[in-house]
Protein backbone atom coordinates (compact mmCIF):
# COMPACT_ATOMS: atom_id res chain seq x y z
CA UNK A 1 0.00 0.00 0.00
CA UNK A 2 1.20 3.50 -0.83
CA UNK A 3 -0.10 6.62 0.83
CA UNK A 4 0.16 9.72 -1.29
CA UNK A 5 0.12 13.19 0.21
CA UNK A 6 -0.51 16.29 -1.86
CA UNK A 7 -1.92 19.77 -1.40
CA UNK A 8 -5.63 20.04 -0.76
CA UNK A 9 -8.21 21.86 -2.86
CA UNK A 10 -8.91 23.90 0.29
CA UNK A 11 -6.21 26.20 1.61
CA UNK A 12 -6.49 27.99 4.95
CA UNK A 13 -5.40 31.59 4.40
CA UNK A 14 -5.88 32.86 7.95
CA UNK A 15 -7.34 31.81 11.29
CA UNK A 16 -8.32 33.93 14.28
CA UNK A 17 -10.11 33.34 17.56
CA UNK A 18 -13.18 35.42 18.29
CA UNK A 19 -13.63 33.99 21.81
CA UNK A 20 -11.38 31.92 24.07
CA UNK A 21 -12.46 30.66 27.48
CA UNK A 22 -10.86 27.71 29.29
CA UNK A 23 -10.99 27.15 33.04
CA UNK A 24 -10.19 24.20 35.29
CA UNK A 25 -13.31 22.68 36.85
CA UNK A 26 -13.32 23.04 40.63
CA UNK A 27 -14.48 19.50 41.45
CA UNK A 28 -11.30 17.98 40.00
CA UNK A 29 -8.95 20.18 42.06
CA UNK A 30 -9.61 17.94 45.06
CA UNK A 31 -8.35 14.82 43.28
CA UNK A 32 -4.62 14.59 43.85
CA UNK A 33 -2.66 13.62 40.78
CA UNK A 34 -5.66 13.84 38.42
CA UNK A 35 -4.69 14.14 34.75
CA UNK A 36 -6.91 15.35 31.90
CA UNK A 37 -5.10 12.92 29.61
CA UNK A 38 -7.05 10.05 31.21
CA UNK A 39 -10.39 11.81 30.67
CA UNK A 40 -12.93 10.31 28.24
CA UNK A 41 -15.56 12.46 26.55
CA UNK A 42 -18.02 9.54 26.50
CA UNK A 43 -21.49 10.85 27.47
CA UNK A 44 -20.23 14.45 27.68
CA UNK A 45 -22.36 16.75 25.55
CA UNK A 46 -20.45 19.31 23.49
CA UNK A 47 -22.13 22.41 22.14
CA UNK A 48 -21.11 23.11 18.56
CA UNK A 49 -22.13 25.58 15.92
CA UNK A 50 -20.77 26.19 12.42
CA UNK A 51 -21.54 28.97 9.96
CA UNK A 52 -20.24 29.42 6.42
CA UNK A 53 -19.90 32.68 4.55
CA UNK A 54 -19.06 33.33 0.90
CA UNK A 55 -17.11 36.33 -0.34
CA UNK A 56 -19.70 38.25 -2.34
CA UNK A 57 -17.52 40.15 -4.83
CA UNK A 58 -16.41 37.13 -6.85
CA UNK A 59 -15.90 36.83 -10.61
CA UNK A 60 -19.16 35.46 -12.07
CA UNK A 61 -17.28 33.39 -14.66
CA UNK A 62 -15.12 31.64 -12.05
CA UNK A 63 -17.61 31.44 -9.19
CA UNK A 64 -16.89 31.88 -5.48
CA UNK A 65 -13.40 30.86 -4.37
CA UNK A 66 -13.10 32.52 -0.93
CA UNK A 67 -15.10 31.43 2.10
CA UNK A 68 -15.15 32.09 5.82
CA UNK A 69 -15.91 29.32 8.33
CA UNK A 70 -16.95 30.21 11.87
CA UNK A 71 -17.02 27.37 14.43
CA UNK A 72 -17.86 27.38 18.13
CA UNK A 73 -17.05 24.43 20.37
CA UNK A 74 -17.94 24.48 24.06
CA UNK A 75 -18.75 22.32 27.07
CA UNK A 76 -21.84 24.48 27.68
CA UNK A 77 -24.21 26.44 25.48
CA UNK A 78 -23.53 30.18 25.18
CA UNK A 79 -24.93 32.36 27.98
CA UNK A 80 -25.14 29.37 30.33
CA UNK A 81 -23.16 29.10 33.56
CA UNK A 82 -19.65 27.84 32.76
CA UNK A 83 -19.43 24.74 34.91
CA UNK A 84 -19.69 21.23 33.55
CA UNK A 85 -19.86 18.37 36.05
CA UNK A 86 -17.96 15.85 33.95
CA UNK A 87 -15.16 17.60 32.08
CA UNK A 88 -11.92 18.65 33.84
CA UNK A 89 -12.02 21.96 31.94
CA UNK A 90 -14.88 24.20 30.96
CA UNK A 91 -14.23 25.72 27.55
CA UNK A 92 -15.97 27.92 25.04
CA UNK A 93 -13.91 28.72 21.95
CA UNK A 94 -14.96 30.36 18.70
CA UNK A 95 -12.60 30.22 15.72
CA UNK A 96 -12.89 31.82 12.33
CA UNK A 97 -10.88 30.67 9.33
CA UNK A 98 -10.63 32.04 5.81
CA UNK A 99 -10.42 29.40 3.09
CA UNK A 100 -9.61 29.55 -0.59
CA UNK A 101 -10.94 26.77 -2.83
CA UNK A 102 -9.02 25.73 -5.94
CA UNK A 103 -10.61 27.04 -9.12
CA UNK A 104 -10.56 23.57 -10.72
CA UNK A 105 -13.22 22.36 -8.24
CA UNK A 106 -16.67 22.56 -9.88
CA UNK A 107 -18.72 25.49 -8.56
CA UNK A 108 -21.54 23.10 -7.56
CA UNK A 109 -19.19 21.18 -5.22
CA UNK A 110 -17.44 24.11 -3.50
CA UNK A 111 -19.91 24.96 -0.74
CA UNK A 112 -20.31 21.29 0.26
CA UNK A 113 -16.54 20.88 0.39
CA UNK A 114 -16.22 23.95 2.60
CA UNK A 115 -19.10 22.87 4.85
CA UNK A 116 -17.53 19.51 5.68
CA UNK A 117 -13.78 19.91 5.21
CA UNK A 118 -13.63 23.60 6.16
CA UNK A 119 -15.53 22.94 9.37
CA UNK A 120 -13.16 20.05 10.14
CA UNK A 121 -10.17 22.35 9.62
CA UNK A 122 -11.65 24.92 12.02
CA UNK A 123 -12.25 22.19 14.63
CA UNK A 124 -8.57 21.25 14.30
CA UNK A 125 -7.60 24.86 15.02
CA UNK A 126 -9.79 24.79 18.15
CA UNK A 127 -8.38 21.41 19.23
CA UNK A 128 -4.84 22.80 19.00
CA UNK A 129 -5.80 25.86 21.09
CA UNK A 130 -7.39 23.68 23.80
CA UNK A 131 -4.26 21.51 23.97
CA UNK A 132 -1.99 24.57 24.15
CA UNK A 133 -4.00 26.31 26.86
CA UNK A 134 -4.66 23.24 29.00
CA UNK A 135 -1.10 21.87 28.77
CA UNK A 136 0.04 24.60 31.17
CA UNK A 137 -3.00 24.27 33.41
CA UNK A 138 -3.51 22.29 36.60
CA UNK A 139 -4.68 18.99 35.04
CA UNK A 140 -2.44 18.99 31.99
CA UNK A 141 -3.39 18.78 28.32
CA UNK A 142 -6.95 18.00 27.29
CA UNK A 143 -7.43 16.49 23.86
CA UNK A 144 -10.94 16.75 22.50
CA UNK A 145 -12.22 13.71 20.60
CA UNK A 146 -12.21 13.47 16.83
CA UNK A 147 -15.51 14.91 15.67
CA UNK A 148 -17.60 13.96 12.66
CA UNK A 149 -19.04 16.78 10.56
CA UNK A 150 -22.41 15.97 8.99
CA UNK A 151 -24.25 18.60 6.96
CA UNK A 152 -28.00 18.56 7.49
CA UNK A 153 -30.61 20.52 5.62
CA UNK A 154 -32.67 23.05 7.61
CA UNK A 155 -35.50 21.24 9.39
CA UNK A 156 -33.77 17.85 9.12
CA UNK A 157 -33.17 16.09 12.45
Amino acid sequence: MTIQISTSALQVKMSVFKRIYLEAAEQYEKIEGYSAQSFSFQDVPLFSEAKIGIRQDFDEEVGPLEFVVNVTLATVEPNEEHQHDQCPYDFDIEAQIWIEVASNIPVSERIGLVETNGTSLAIGVIREQIINLSSRSIFGPLIIPTLRVAVKEVGES
